[in-house]
């Protein structure tokens, strides 16, 4: 099985699963004892997940 160079594509794929997964982590961690802190986090976090976006569409010429 050859490996292949990712692309672009599959960069941002990883990344913006990282992101989700670490949302997924800190809400579970968090939840309980801060739940105001987990909620911070979690906005600031999906903000910067819709900035990737927009700058993702803008690189791409959308």
């Amino acid at each position: 099985m050859s490996q292949h160079s990712p692309t672009p594509q599959d960069d941002w794929s990883d990344a913006r699963f990282d992101a989700e997964m670490e949302v997924i982590c800190l809400r579970e961690e968090w939840m309980f004892s801060c739940p105001d802190t987990c909620d911070a986090i979690e906005k600031a976090l999906n903000e910067a997940i819709r900035a990737l976006e927009k700058i993702k569409k803008e690189e791409a010429g959308e």
